[in-house]
């Protein structure tokens, strides 16, 4: 089996991402730089619950950062680690809004990693690709698993299939490369 170090941070991460009220919330946080909560409720059009609880759950994700001023908790688009991989998708979502690349496309790509197997699969596939038979040795899925999961990827480009051989795709996109390196690293 390949190693796993990392994984259920990562595909726990691409969950995270893969939510069009947490994509919002994270825009109006490069939007005002920060935001308290009743503020973020009022631009976003969410219930102060809803909001409330998508902050934390960026928050929890790594992905925001917050400090308190007197009752109100401020929240800004800062990773908690700067050294870790929520930092380079902070970083690539960022550069998706200012180049208008739409919330559906960014949650598209997420959800090709947010199951550990997938992650997996894109390990276990080296530099000179590999057969289904391969793979299915290399990650021990079944037949079924194995090519639904490899679907995925290819639907979303991280995976190419041709001639029996399957390769990982170089991704055009900022936000598909920062995944695959994260995926990679």
């Amino acid at each position: 089996m390949t190693n796993m170090k990392n994984s259920p941070s990562l595909w726990n991460l691409c969950r995270v991402i893969a939510n069009k009220p947490r994509l919002k919330l994270l825009q109006l946080l490069f939007e005002n730089g920060e935001l308290c909560v009743s503020d973020a409720q009022v631009k976003s059009g969410m219930s102060r619950t809803n909001t409330s609880n998508q902050l934390k759950v960026l928050y929890a994700s790594g992905l925001i950062s917050f400090r308190r001023k007197e009752m109100n908790v401020i929240y800004r688009a800062e990773p908690v680690f700067p050294d870790g991989f929520p930092s380079r998708f902070l970083n690539a979502i960022r550069i998706c809004f200012s180049q208008g690349v739409p919330a559906s496309e960014m949650i598209w790509k997420a959800t090709g990693f947010s199951h550990g197997r997938r992650i997996e699969v894109v390990r276990a596939i080296d530099n000179a690709g590999g057969s289904f038979e391969m793979l299915q040795k290399k990650t021990g899925m079944s037949r079924a698993a194995l090519f639904r999961h490899l679907d995925k990827l290819e639907r979303r480009d991280f995976v190419c299939h041709q001639a029996g051989v399957y390769r990982r795709c170089s991704p055009k996109d900022v936000f598909a490369k920062a995944l695959l390196d994260a995926v990679l690293s």
